[in-house]
Formats: C-alpha cells, structure tokens, sequence
C-alpha cells in the first residue's frame, strides 16, 4: 500500500509543477503587473521604470517564476492591490469555504447513498422513477439557479434561514450561540449544493447496484440459500459502493467550482466570494494564488480517490 500512495505522490509533484507554470505564464499574460493599483498612475514613468528594475519585472519570464516560486516556500503570496494587505492574509478565509465544503460533503452522502441504495434496489417501481425524476431534473438545474430560488424561498420568503454572512454580529467566538449562528450561516448554502451535487452520486450507485445484481456471484449466492438482507448486504451493497469511493476525491474537486458561485449568492464570506471579487477588480495576485491553490486542491483530490480504492479494491494496487 505504502509503494502505490508514494508512487501517486511522486506523479503528483510534476503535475504541481507544471500547473504553477500555467498559473505563472497566464498572470505574465494578463495586461499589468505587480505594480498595477499599487501605486499612482500619474507617478514619474522614470520612478516606474526604476520600481519595475528594482522588482524584477523586467527579468525574463523563468527568472521571475524562480523568484516566485522561492516566495511560494517562504509564504509570500504577494499583496493584494484591492484590501492593501498580504494574500497569505486574505486566504484565512479558506476557513470558512472548509467549513462549508465539509459539511457540502457530509450531506451529499447522507441523501445520496440511501435514495441510490432504495433506487437500486427497488427499480422499476414508483419510488425508483421518483428518484430518478429528482436526479434528472438535477442534472438539469444549474447551481447557481437553484442557490437563488433557496435563498429567495428559504431565506426571504420564509425567514428561516439568514441571507448572508458566516456569523450573526455581536457574538463572541467561542461561546454556543456564535458556534449556533455558525452552523446556521452555514445549512442553507451547504444544503443547496448539496441537493445539486447529489445526483450523479445517487446515479452511479443505483446503475452499479442494478448491474452487480445480475453478476453470476450474486446468482450463487442465492442458489445456495443466503437471505436477500444476507445477499444485499454482504455482497451487493460492497461491491456497488466501489464507484462511490472512486470519486470520493473528485466531489471534493467539484465543491470548489460549487463554493464559488454559492459564497457569492449567499454573500458568505469566503474563498469563492474572495476569488469572484477579485476577478471583477482585476486583483491579479489574488486571483493567481486562488487558481494555484484550487489547482492543487483538484490534484490531492485525485490522489485522494486513487488512495481511497486502492484501500476499497486492492486488485488495483500498482505492484
């Protein structure tokens, strides 16, 4: 097990590498530099031209990468133009979006695995075509649609839920009613990424268990007398939840691009909000930090799916 995890390890450093050259060559291709908004555009073009030296700027393109990169590893992101204070500062943030991702997570599995576990082994029934009439119209609806009519229905219309923030404000950290506010800024977003999110998870596992019921080992079993709770559980439910630890990694990929959007409509302060602002200002050095940062986020989520099956699967550890 320790050879294949190393092994995915020592694939993934060339992957990071090379996606922190894309990031740097597509900043170096955006109009501006380092020194855009921080300083006055009336300034002395001779001062500008000497602040540019001074910098770097006018280094070649690998010169300036190796002296990022070198700030990479000494925590230096950079300063933010837009909040004038440093990146590494900013993504604090990233706390709240882990908060919202993990409890995203957390209910995608518990509606998903039991309507694919019910779908699967009821089909062709009603509650079968009932579910499936949910994962389509979900496949259907963009997120960003579905998280307006939440907040507007959920939020405005009913007032069961705040409509933006991590926190209601006057609360002290630390105490049970900041901890309260907090899981209630949290349900409504995480909820409607959830309700999205959800459905491909509860396909693939209603279209594994339908087919690993017609496998000759199920047949066997059954010829030999085992109980259908006996055959369900031991066997078909195992073999089907393969697919949902696969990509087990990958969900976690795909509530970056969901935190995005979400964290915007909701107004919930973090990473996604963080990075669609800075899109909008041009705060180039953040937006280069964010799109390394969710690069890498996709990466260790690959990893993680490998990881996660070779534990479930064994057969497809790389000897």
């Amino acid at each position: 097990m320790w050879k294949f995890t190393v092994r995915r390890i020592l694939i993934m450093i060339p992957q990071i590498i090379l996606l922190s050259v894309l990031v740097f060559l597509m900043a170096k291709a955006m109009p501006g530099d380092a020194l855009s908004g921080l300083i006055d555009p009336n300034v002395d073009p001779e001062r500008l031209e000497e602040l540019r030296e001074k910098m770097g700027l006018n280094d070649p393109w690998y010169v300036q990468y190796v002296d990022w990169v070198k700030n990479l590893f000494h925590g230096d992101l950079g300063t933010s133009f837009r909040y004038k204070m440093p990146v590494t500062e900013l993504i604090g943030r990233i706390v709240n979006t882990f908060w919202l991702s993990l409890l995203s997570l957390l209910l995608i599995y518990l509606i998903s695995i039991p309507l694919g576990i019910i779908s699967g082994r009821y089909h062709d029934t009603w509650i079968d075509r009932a579910i499936t009439g949910y994962t389509y119209i979900g496949f259907a609806t963009p997120l960003f649609i579905f998280g307006l009519v939440m907040l507007w229905f959920f939020g405005f219309s009913l007032g069961l839920f705040p409509t933006g923030g991590s926190v209601s404000p006057g609360l002290t950290p630390g105490t049970f009613e900041y901890f309260l506010s907090k899981i209630n800024h949290l349900l409504l977003p995480a909820l409607s990424i959830a309700l999205i999110a959800t459905v491909g998870t509860v396909q693939y596992l209603r279209n594994e268990i339908i087919d690993t019921k017609q496998k000759d080992f199920i047949l066997t079993a059954r010829a030999k007398g085992a109980s259908e709770s006996r055959v369900y559980n031991r066997h078909i439910f195992r073999n089907s939840l393969l697919p949902i630890a696969a990509f087990f990694g990958y969900e976690l990929t795909g509530l970056i691009g969901g935190t995005v959007f979400i964290e915007k409509i909701f107004g919930y302060p973090g990473m996604g909000q963080l990075f669609l602002e800075s899109i909008t200002t041009r705060d180039y050095t953040v937006v280069t930090s964010l799109v390394l940062l969710y690069g890498c986020a996709t990466i260790i989520g690959a990893l993680l799916s490998d990881i996660i099956l070779s534990l479930v699967d064994p057969r497809i550890r790389i000897k």
